[in-house]
């Protein structure tokens, strides 16, 4: 069984199929495709609103097949159907997707989807593991400006020490010139 969770990309109402994105799986790969078919037969009231075009936003979770024209949607699967403890490599995507923190935040959608499959405490649980990373995160970037502002303060500190050190051979030369060789009137 190959449980995703994707948005409805494409639908061609009058062929009849469409492609449906792949959001917990999807590192680059391509939109997989669906029948109307299919959907009609494992979930009666999303075919209906494919069917009316109501497509705009419009999620759901599917278990896919390979065949010999590449992968398709082999059937909706309704988020009670879902065991999450069944499913440790769903289980892992997941994780690893609510943790990623390159956004800023947990999409609205893919919050309300793991809603779905879950009980409320995975979702606390994942929430509380990101905020724990992301307070690290802003710990690390804290330590990291304050150490470049110590290199810099330090750097300009040597610099400031070498100029005065310049000044004062500079002087001290001109004093010796002076003395060894004193103007002449």
């Amino acid at each position: 069984m190959s449980i995703n969770f994707g948005k409805v990309e494409k639908y061609f109402d009058k062929k009849g199929f469409g492609f449906v994105t792949r959001k917990i799986n999807s590192k680059g790969k391509p939109a997989i495709f669906f029948h109307i078919k299919t959907i009609e037969q494992s979930d009666p009231d999303l075919a209906l609103k494919l069917k009316n075009n109501e497509i705009e936003n419009l999620f759901f979770w599917y278990d896919s097949e390979k065949t010999n024209k590449g992968k398709q949607v082999r059937c909706v699967i309704q988020p009670t159907e879902i065991d999450i403890s069944k499913h440790p490599e769903l289980l892992k995507k997941i994780k690893n997707k609510w943790l990623d923190l390159y956004y800023p935040d947990v999409p609205s959608w893919f919050r309300e989807a793991i809603s779905q499959i879950s009980s409320g405490c995975l979702v606390i649980d994942l929430d509380k593991e990101r905020n724990s990373l992301l307070e690290q995160r802003k710990k690390e970037q804290l330590e990291r400006e304050q150490k470049r502002k110590e290199e810099k303060e330090k750097y300009l500190r040597i610099q400031e020490e070498e100029r005065i050190k310049r000044n004062a051979e500079i002087e001290r030369l001109n004093q010796l010139e002076l003395t060894h060789y004193p103007k002449k009137a």
